[in-house]
């Protein structure tokens, strides 16, 4: 039980104040996060379209 109240808690406090939680982001890349991510990937996608 100990174990897993340790995950909980350390799940807990790898969520960003404005609600993001990546746990692998968070924990192992915190400078990056998925959403940027995706943004660039879209972003690119759209400019390679025109």
């Amino acid at each position: 039980m100990k174990q897993a109240d340790t995950v909980i808690d350390t799940i807990a406090r790898s969520q960003y104040p404005n609600g993001y939680l990546n746990t692998y982001f968070t924990l192992a890349e915190p400078t990056v996060n998925m959403n940027s991510i995706l943004t660039k990937k879209l972003l690119n996608n759209e400019l390679q379209k025109t």
